[in-house]
């Protein structure tokens, strides 16, 4: 198989690949989907933080997010209640995901392991985790809001349960106010008038 192929093979399992794999969703969402959400908001989050006197490496960024996801072409999407069941299990997955990326490197002959491995480091992997984050409250908005798919609200009350919990010195200063954004656009999904008693009776909140 010559090396376009290869690259094209690589894009469609990427797009073979269904995220949220143990949710109910009445728009289903591929990794290659959500890997171009977040490399559209990234390009957009990038002007907004370079204003505020953050400095982007965008061919960084870019790398990082289009390879951040990329074990998946051959793992599937893992919900992270299972790959954080334990440090134990954590663990060997971590082992798992090192080796796939090895094996794509020396089938595809790149470089992605450097960026996979470090893409949550740095100014740029900072972005990339705003992001990441960014990228699953927008499909809160766009199943419960927009489609109302109420099955999904307990990823909402999962979503505002992490975000509550950031450690926000983690973030360059820049990027706070964005985060602070996605927790009150979650809350905003969570607390409108026609939930409120369902996620009283279903969740304790």
């Amino acid at each position: 198989m010559n090396q376009l192929k290869k690259e094209f093979t690589i894009a469609f399992q990427l797009s073979s690949v269904s995220r949220y794999s143990r949710d109910h969703l009445l728009k289903p969402e591929s990794v290659l989907e959500h890997t171009g959400f977040c490399l559209v908001y990234a390009a957009l989050l990038a002007d907004r933080v370079e204003r505020r006197g953050m400095t982007v490496l965008r061919s960084d960024l870019f790398r990082k997010i289009a390879f951040h996801d990329i074990d998946e072409a051959i793992l599937g999407d893992i919900p992270r209640t299972t790959k954080y069941f334990s440090e134990t299990l954590r663990s060997a997955m971590k082992e798992v995901e090192t080796t796939t990326i090895a094996r794509l490197d020396s089938w595809l002959g790149s470089n992605m392991n450097h960026w996979w491995k470090n893409a949550k480091n740095s100014s740029e992997g900072a972005i990339l985790r705003v992001v990441d984050l960014a990228a699953v409250v927008y499909k809160n908005w766009t199943e419960v809001v927009l489609l109302r798919n109420r099955s999904f609200l307990r990823v909402c009350v999962e979503t505002q349960r992490y975000l509550d919990e950031m450690n926000m010195l983690e973030f360059p200063m820049q990027l706070v106010d964005e985060i602070e954004e996605l927790k009150r656009l979650n809350k905003e999904i969570l607390r409108s008038e026609e939930h409120t008693s369902e996620l009283q009776s279903r969740f304790g909140i």
